[in-house]
């Protein structure tokens, strides 16, 4: 029997976390002399958002340890998954929950759970006539390609001879897994689009960009430098890349670590001038971190998704 008791929760965007704590702070002045209580709050919602997300992944696992009797036994005997803060211990519930899922359905790939991700008619058509016209085009360099190696070859062909060559490439049926493969890659885009433009909106006229103004534009100019669709990679065993796993360390674990236990107050762990001075430097600021704490969290959301329907219609 499949337990509903965490669903909720689990189901529960952190993006209303960081709505909620917007909410919290829109009739605080946003003058210089509140900066530093700008930073005192952007801290208490950036622990609040990591700390939800710690307990919502616990909460998949005990989920996961209630369907399932063996994944109890290795979940309290042989995994070691802590506050489930490092990445590591993110991916090893990733892969715990692909495993799962893919022990109900066989031919699940993580992939699909983008797959199955809405997208309107007009806009898979937009998709659909760009990519049929890249394919023309391509088709059309061949046909010019095909003609020149037949002139240099010395046969004699007329319009008519490269009018055929042409169309003959161009009523090819158009490949289809291609075309599944593109659609996805799209989706992928849009996915991770979606996420970056609904926390742009919520945040946009709060104080928390007023107190942050540059560190906030710069995000708004470099945000794909740290999210984007390619470090978004949804294998059986990993679901982000090497540089988003490298950023959520640095950026977030880091920075959770240093807030949570107060260790600038006892060992002077502050930035040196070096580090204030690499160019790094200027990705450490809340709107990344916030950004990869959502990507990590959709994620999690759709994979339980799809575990929890495959429970329930086994019942």
């Amino acid at each position: 029997m499949f337990t509903e008791v965490h669903t909720d929760f689990i189901l529960n965007p952190l993006m209303d976390v960081l709505a909620d704590g917007i909410h919290a702070c829109t009739s605080l002045p946003v003058g210089v002399e509140n900066s530093a209580l700008g930073e005192y709050f952007m801290q208490s919602l950036f622990l609040r958002i990591t700390g939800a997300q710690e307990q919502k992944l616990k909460c998949i696992c005990w989920a996961m340890a209630t369907n399932d009797y063996r994944y109890r036994y290795d979940l309290l005997n042989v995994k070691q998954y802590g506050e489930c803060s490092e990445y590591k211990h993110k991916k090893g519930i990733y892969v715990d929950l692909c495993n799962l899922i893919q022990g109900l359905d066989s031919k699940f790939a993580p992939i699909d759970v983008l797959t199955d991700l809405p997208i309107t008619e007009e806009r898979e058509s937009e998709i659909r006539s760009r990519w049929e016209h890249e394919i023309d085009d391509g088709r059309r360099k061949e046909a010019e390609h095909i003609i020149a190696e037949k002139t240099k070859k010395g046969e004699t062909l007329d319009q008519e001879d490269k009018d055929e060559i042409l169309n003959n490439l161009l009523r090819k049926v158009y490949p289809e897994k291609e075309w599944r493969e593109r659609l996805f890659k799209e989706k992928k885009v849009q996915f991770v689009n979606d996420i970056v433009q609904r926390l742009t909106a919520v945040v946009e006229h709060s104080p928390l960009t007023a107190w942050n103004y540059r560190e906030y534009m710069f995000f708004k100019e470099h945000w794909q430098d740290v999210v984007n669709d390619k470090q978004l990679i949804l294998s059986n065993n990993e679901f982000l890349g090497a540089g988003l796993q490298m950023f959520y360390k640095q950026l977030v674990f880091e920075q959770r670590n240093r807030i949570a236990h107060n260790t600038a107050s006892y060992l002077k762990d502050i930035p040196t001038l070096d580090t204030l001075a690499d160019k790094s430097y200027v990705y450490k600021n809340y709107f990344f971190r916030f950004a990869i704490l959502l990507l990590i969290d959709e994620v999690f959301m759709l994979m339980f998704k799809r575990y929890r329907e495959l429970c329930i219609s086994r019942l």
